[in-house]
């Protein structure tokens, strides 16, 4: 189980400008509790705007509900199995089929959606998502990313399990670079120009490397031992490290989500650099800056939150860590 929902928007976002105390009181009793933090809430505020989400966990620290902006879910588990058989989406029930001996997920659907699993032997072979009046179908060989097919107007590259590269019949493109699963930059480019977008990393853990998996699911292996990919709704976003909903020429791109041939988030942002460039006779850089962020830590290695250098800032809370 790894969601993440941090979000970029290219001109400005999110983070903090003083952190104090420690956002880790122990809500469950650690004798119930596996080891280790489990994130309950998240706040992101920039000088206009608040965000804030947060986790919900059973006393076996299983979750079992998150509020994500309008979003609300709420997840009911087999108290004998642990297998989660229904999700309220804002009063819209998805039910959950699994088939198999061990019992693997094959189906979840309610009102207009339906997500769709297929298997080769243990491994997933494909994931068939339809929501929002489309459909899109990854395909898997041995467990890795192939393809990604049904996102309307775009042709969408992948390469060594990622999405590399989105294009649409106007000339837009985004294309990645990764090192291992860090995406390292994300450029944007438009017949008007192009905008390149580079990240560095701390070696600390970023905050959703703290929940456990759901049974059931598959999991998409990454460079990570155990920051594996666990695709459904309300877990891993559907999509690349853009948001597929998205238009490529909105010059949006979501950063920091655990996507299905997307970025893994495993480390937290040091910088974040951003160069645009205009299209003439040549071409001219006509931007330049570098977002540098300033986190702060608890024992257990994860951040409490950041500031950043354009004001932004964040707050991460933390349940039953040491």
């Amino acid at each position: 189980m790894r969601t993440v929902i941090s979000s970029l928007t290219i001109g400005g976002l999110l983070a903090l400008a003083v952190l104090s105390g420690c956002h880790q009181e122990p809500a469950l009793p650690t004798s119930i509790v596996p080891f280790g933090c489990r994130v309950s809430q998240v706040d992101y505020i920039d000088t206009t705007s608040r965000a804030t989400y947060r986790y919900r966990y059973d006393l076996k620290g299983n979750r079992t509900g998150s509020t994500d902006g309008s979003t609300t879910r709420a997840y009911t588990l087999d108290t004998t199995s642990g297998y989660v058989t229904s999700q309220d989406v804002n009063g819209i029930k998805l039910t959950y089929q699994y088939d198999g001996t061990p019992k693997r997920i094959s189906r979840i659907a309610g009102g207009s959606v339906s997500y769709v699993y297929t298997y080769d032997g243990d491994k997933l072979k494909t994931y068939v998502a339809s929501e929002n009046g489309r459909t899109i179908t990854y395909t898997f060989s041995d467990g890795k990313l192939t393809a990604v097919t049904g996102v309307p107007g775009e042709t969408i590259t992948v390469a060594n399990g990622k999405i590399s590269q989105r294009t649409d019949a106007a000339g837009n493109s985004i294309a990645y670079t990764y090192t291992g699963d860090k995406l390292t930059q994300t450029e944007f480019a438009s017949p008007t120009g192009r905008r390149v977008i580079t990240y560095t990393y701390d070696a600390k853990s970023f905050y959703t490397n703290t929940g456990l998996f759901f049974r059931g699911f598959p999991r998409i292996p990454t460079a990570q031992p155990g920051a594996e990919i666990q695709p459904g709704p309300g877990l891993d976003n559907i999509g690349g490290p853009v948001n597929l909903n998205t238009p490529i020429n909105s010059s949006r791109d979501r950063i920091g989500l655990d996507e299905i041939g997307g970025l893994v988030q495993i480390n937290n942002y040091q910088t974040i650099g951003i160069k645009q460039y205009a299209k003439g006779a040549t071409e001219t850089l006509v931007s330049d800056r570098t977002l540098r962020y300033t986190h702060q830590y608890n024992a257990d290695g994860y951040s409490l939150g950041y500031s950043r250098t354009d004001g932004a800032r964040a707050r991460f809370y933390y349940t039953n860590c040491n």
